[in-house]
């Protein structure tokens, strides 16, 4: 499938080995941090490594002006025979809502999906429901999407669990999401401080799931870096083996 010419501005990083954001230098920092008021927030002042985080996707006032980012991709589909599907989707990634709206024409008909604090459910599409989307997906896109956001909002609720780690021959520094409702989530920040992979594991089961984002994008127009390639993996607890579910590659963001 050609894709249509991209619209935005492509920044030449590729950092792109497991799990995202790792923090250098997390533990008991408050020291210099971004101060931002969005709508309805206070003023938040970051621990040391989330703000480097936030800084390597913009800065925080880029990302508190952010309300909304619409986005097209290309979705690849790894079945487990070995096969794969194409398809074509919309995205609505309202960071600060923490919701994001999926659209997809598919043969069965028109379909979206809605993730937001509510849950996940199908707002539209015809009962024969089409596997090209679920919850966990929804949740990788969110997140790895918006890091910064998710710092910016609830900075107490991560902390630097573990030493250093090495993965495909970068250093990452994880951060553990703590107190925070739903499944565990470690994210890895690279030496150059952007977060670009992000793991969650499942309570009361063997499984997680890791997203991998990388292609870096400056998005016109809003200042704020986004990955315009994401990759989504299902792992086993450990993490020593993985099957890759899902591929995106957004052809137009704005």
């Amino acid at each position: 499938m050609a894709k249509a010419e991209r619209r935005f501005t492509m920044v030449p990083v590729f950092i792109g080995l497991m799990v995202t954001c790792v923090f250098f230098g997390l533990t008991g920092c408050a020291g210099t941090g971004d101060s931002n008021k969005p709508d309805g927030h206070e003023p938040v002042l970051l621990p040391e490594s989330l703000s480097r985080a936030v800084e390597a996707a913009g800065g925080g006032g880029a990302w508190t002006a952010v309300r909304v980012l619409n986005a097209d991709c290309v979705l690849t589909l790894y079945r487990p025979d070995g096969t794969f599907y194409l398809t074509e989707q919309h995205h609505q990634i309202r960071p600060w809502a923490n919701s994001v709206k999926i659209s997809a024409e598919e043969p069965q008909g028109s379909f979206t999906w809605l993730l937001s604090e509510e849950g996940f459910r199908k707002l539209l599409g015809p009962n024969g429901a089409a596997d090209v989307c679920n919850r966990h997906m929804a949740v990788a896109i969110l997140q790895i999407t918006a890091v910064p956001a998710v710092f910016l909002q609830r900075p107490g609720d991560f902390s630097q669990q573990g030493d250093p780690v090495r993965m495909e021959g970068l250093w990452y520094r994880p951060i553990e999401s703590a107190g925070a409702a739903g499944p565990r989530a470690v994210f890895y920040q690279a030496s150059g401080g952007r977060v670009d992979q992000i793991r969650k594991v499942f309570p009361g089961g063997n499984g997680a799931v890791r997203v991998r984002g990388y292609d870096y994008t400056l998005v016109t127009g809003k200042g704020i870096l986004v990955p315009a390639t994401i990759e989504v993996f299902s792992t086993e607890r450990r993490g020593r083996s993985e099957t890759r579910l899902a591929k995106i590659e957004y052809y137009s963001l704005r």
